[in-house]
């Protein structure tokens, strides 16, 4: 397959059906995941399979709060005409998210 066309063709699914998926089907998607390239090739792989529909809907619930917990506000200037977001030094006390 052509990467360009990979790339552009690539969708985001977050319509599921309830089928569940066999355990080989799952082992090969893991195997074929580790081969994706990291970060200096650290490979910080961890996976969980999570066949529980109420265990999901509480991790799902979780994350979904977590992303859209109210984030602080970065601090900017203008500079020429231009909003640009303000340095923060790394001996800032503030902490970091």
């Amino acid at each position: 397959m052509d990467i360009i066309a990979a790339i552009a063709e690539r969708r985001s699914t977050r319509d599921f059906t309830a089928q569940t998926v066999d355990d080989e089907t799952i082992r090969r998607l893991i195997d074929a995941a580790v081969l994706a390239p990291s970060a200096s090739n650290g490979q910080p792989w961890t996976f969980t399979v999570v066949r529980d529909q109420a265990l999901l809907d509480r991790i799902s619930a979780a994350a979904k709060s977590h992303l859209l917990r109210p984030c602080r506000p970065v601090p900017s200037t203008t500079v020429a005409g231009r909003v640009s977001p303000t340095r923060v030094s790394s001996s800032s006390t503030t902490p970091r998210h």
